[in-house]
């Protein structure tokens, strides 16, 4: 009889990833012999990042952890839990105003994916509390450096990349201050 190797998906469309998202990804994968953290490319939201882009900042996050691989995909997440052959699905709370919205998206996830429990775990640590929203926003007002802050920092070079390849395909309209030296 084959070793049963226990797998999670942690879904979200992470643009751009967070601390908080990070502090998830690093209490989660001790728990699971393979955990694939999945950007939803969801053609209803228009995000700041690519998926590709998402994910290549996902794969920084993951790299010292082993375990854990980058995705994306399109469609349902229950879809994509059962292609990927997964045995629960990994959630973030950071109050208790997200468990109402995750409870309700855990329940359909559950029926849609004939039984898939959803696993919830707090994130409490610094920069926990953000959503990628306000970063997304501080990055629209030119407000880089303060948004690096809540960005863990193995994906920092990353995120001020793909924010300076925007501006000059945008041709400078919007300049997001520098980072500050020293």
């Amino acid at each position: 009889m084959g070793a049963c190797r226990r797998r999670a998906l942690f879904p979200g469309t992470f643009d751009p990833p967070t601390c908080g998202h990070r502090e998830i990804i690093v209490k989660a994968a001790p728990l699971f012999d393979e955990l694939i953290v999945a950007v939803a490319v969801n053609p209803g939201k228009r995000p700041l990042f690519t998926a590709k882009e998402r994910v290549q900042m996902l794969e920084r996050i993951a790299a010292p952890l082993g375990c854990v691989r980058a995705a994306s995909y399109a469609g349902l997440t229950a879809d994509f839990a059962r292609a990927e052959g997964v045995q629960a699905l990994v959630r973030g709370l950071r109050s208790c105003e997200d468990l109402a919205a995750e409870r309700e998206l855990a329940l359909g996830n559950e029926a849609l994916g004939s039984g898939l429990p959803t696993i919830f775990l707090l994130a409490s640590g610094a920069g926990a509390q953000v959503r990628s929203h306000l970063v997304r926003e501080m990055i629209a007002a030119g407000e880089l450096e303060a948004a690096e802050a809540f960005v863990p920092e193995e994906t920092r070079d990353l995120l001020r990349a793909f924010v300076t390849r925007r501006l000059r395909r945008a041709g400078g309209r919007r300049r997001a201050r520098p980072p500050r030296r020293g």
